[in-house]
């Protein structure tokens, strides 16, 4: 590990999990200065924050509604027709759980391929009735883009805009 504090004085020592900075003669014994460096920090909270490839599935009836982040967006093999991969997008929903959003249904899958929702962004999905004439599954999606949602100044924020 290449890793130097602020100022490049010291050494790095690394132990499963750890990463420190410190003097020059240091040993993982005595070093007491914890230091881990940004790209290292942000991965852990990543591997943290990483869903789990098996959160339960969203099997809505009609009228049912998810809205939510948008945690992970991928394809997976589609078991009935390999040649058409099905849309997974699992979302932190508003209740706190994981879940998943298989885009089994045409429709489902059109809109989520078209409306292209990104990791950040928020998703509303309510599952429509069925088509009266042709039986198919219908379904609103509306994404909200993470560029489009505004935040509100820092009160402490000295430069006003």
């Amino acid at each position: 590990m290449n890793a130097r504090p602020p100022g490049g004085q010291g050494r790095a020592v690394a132990a499963p999990g750890v990463a420190r900075v410190c003097g020059p003669r240091a040993t993982l014994q005595n070093c007491a200065t914890d230091w881990i460096p940004p790209w290292l920090r942000d991965l852990r909270r990543a591997l943290d924050e990483e869903p789990d490839d098996n959160a339960p599935a969203w099997k809505p009836n009609v009228g049912d509604e998810i809205v939510g982040r948008v945690v992970l967006r991928d394809q997976i093999a589609n078991k009935y027709k390999p040649d058409t991969p099905t849309e997974r997008v699992v979302v932190h929903a508003e209740d706190g759980q994981h879940r998943t959003i298989y885009g089994n249904h045409t429709v489902l899958r059109n809109k989520v391929q078209n409306l292209d929702p990104q990791v950040g962004d928020r998703i509303a999905i309510r599952r429509l009735a069925d088509d009266p004439d042709k039986g198919y599954a219908r379904y609103k999606v509306v994404v909200e883009r993470v560029a489009d949602q505004v935040m509100p100044p820092d009160s402490d924020d000295p430069i006003r805009f």
